[in-house]
């Protein structure tokens, strides 16, 4: 389990008549929960098991450029990638024989890095009913490239090896009235994980969203709608690791199967104007 907040005050400017410029500091809080079962070395003997938790404060920063040209609106923004190291405790707990020496109960730290995201997008007016809009968006998974722990002398890593996507949307918006406004899309997500190191624990692939929704004006402010169905590619995980690895213990792990699956995903929100 995972759980990320993030705070983002940002500061814009506009630069020219034409030209809007952003920057902003992200405050990141990761809170983290990762269990695992562990072999015994007999099958007849229950596993034993690891859990790791933590949490930590970790800091980045985002940029972004908006020009308005008659009709046409242009975007681009970069959000930096975040070193977050998580300190909090590491335990195992449940081995027998000769691999109880691997049980601990000990303060530890866990460190990985999240992407960086770089992304541009346009809007194109039409007319005074419809607008269209298309996005572009490179993400660089392959920061996340393992997760490393440390804990009592020990150091540990699990490889993750993520590699960068790049996603693509389109839309458009429709003024049904002054004041309501319909609006559809669909956009491409790659999956940054590779067959040979996906696993059940992050069962992910590639995927289709198509959403829609609206907006509707008041005299202060403006409630949107939307509502998105996500379309999981079925894909194929082999996964072939070792419990001990590099010990006299060392035990295979291996799994193998298909993923994919369906979501749908609904939001509301209101704005105020002041």
């Amino acid at each position: 389990m995972l759980m990320n907040i993030d705070i983002q005050p940002t500061v814009a400017v506009k630069a020219t008549d034409w030209l809007d410029v952003g920057v902003g500091l992200d405050l990141s809080y990761a809170n983290a929960k990762l269990t695992n079962a562990l072999p015994n070395l007999s099958p007849l003997l229950p596993d034993g098991m690891s859990r790791l938790s933590g949490d930590g404060w970790d800091y980045g920063w985002n940029v972004g450029v908006t020009g308005h040209f008659d009709k046409l609106t242009l975007a681009a923004s970069y959000r930096s990638q975040i070193k977050h190291r998580l300190k909090g405790q590491i335990e195992v707990a449940g081995l027998l024989g000769p691999a109880a020496a691997a049980n601990v109960n000990a303060p530890g730290d866990a460190n990985f890095t999240t992407p960086w995201m770089m992304t541009f997008g346009g809007r194109y007016k039409l007319n005074d009913k419809w607008t269209l809009n298309a996005q572009v968006q490179r993400i660089g998974w392959a920061q996340f490239d393992a997760i490393r722990v440390s804990y009592a002398g020990r150091f540990s890593s699990t490889p993750q090896l993520y590699k960068n996507t790049t996603t693509l949307g389109v839309g458009f918006d429709y003024k049904l009235r002054p004041n309501l406004t319909w609006r559809a899309g669909i956009q491409r997500d790659p999956t940054p994980t590779r067959t040979a190191d996906r696993t059940a624990r992050v069962p992910d692939s590639s995927r289709w969203i198509y959403a829609t929704g609206g907006s509707y004006e008041t005299g202060h402010g403006a409630i949107d709608l939307s509502v998105a169905y996500i379309n999981f590619d079925d894909a194929a995980f082999t996964s072939d690791a070792s419990a001990f690895a590099g010990t006299p213990l060392s035990t295979p792990i291996a799994m193998s199967g298909t993923v994919g699956g369906r979501g749908l995903v609904g939001s509301i929100g209101y704005r105020l104007k002041f």
